[in-house]
């Protein structure tokens, strides 16, 4: 059984699975991370400006176009169910180990990479993939700004856990935690399941609820 865990960036504001998880019993979510000064209310991206990707395709299986197109189809999975709009910026020779820091400036668009674990330790043992974002705050407000998806390039071989894995780290991305319910897709472990559950779309429509207001 593979498992499905949130990352842990070192040296900035940092969110996993040992986030506040306040779970919401049948359908089941949690939020990785809440507001600091508005209790019960989740962090997450700016609601009205689009997250920025890019796609480091080594070691990924099939060719670099092949890998950009799976990840860019469970993006736009990501996208309808959360409403938030996403942008492709392109392939990278960034690595992981680049995303860990987040330098004062302009936040660097979200990696989506392949790799093994002499490289990423995280992903020692069983562990399909890790995924999350880092947050800055603003007039008393927290949102995410930049964050990784990293796959496992020897443990994620099959198309269908691929596919799977990268929505699971994704939800982690927009600000989901894991939740104890197997009918999730944001369970800790993977379950067989393939798709987002019902509480895994009810956390992503809240994540996301702001952008309903964006034109």
């Amino acid at each position: 059984m593979l498992l499905l865990s949130a990352a842990l960036f070192a040296g900035v504001v940092a969110v996993s699975a040992t986030g506040f998880g306040r779970a919401v019993p049948d359908p089941a979510y949690a939020f990785l991370q809440e507001q600091p000064y508005a209790a019960g209310e989740p962090v997450t991206w700016r609601p009205c400006e689009p997250i920025r990707y890019e796609v480091n395709p080594a070691h990924a299986s099939g060719s670099d176009d092949e890998a950009v197109a799976r990840v860019q189809d469970a993006v736009a999975e990501v996208a309808e169910a959360s409403g938030f709009r996403f942008r492709y910026v392109g392939t990278t020779a960034r690595r992981p180990a680049d995303a860990d820091q987040l330098a004062p400036g302009p936040a660097p668009p979200v990696l989506v990479a392949w790799a093994r674990a002499d490289e990423v330790e995280d992903l020692a043992g069983e562990v399909a993939g890790i995924g999350g974002s880092v947050s800055r705050e603003q007039d008393r407000w927290s949102w995410y700004v930049t964050g990784r998806v990293v796959l496992d390039a020897d443990a994620v071989d099959d198309a269908d856990d691929e596919r799977a894995t990268l929505l699971h780290e994704l939800g982690h991305v927009l600000g989901l935690d894991h939740v104890d319910s197997r009918r999730e897709l944001m369970h800790a472990q993977s379950a067989g399941q393939e798709d987002f559950g019902p509480g895994d779309l009810e956390g992503l429509a809240r994540l996301g609820k702001g952008t309903q207001a964006c034109s």
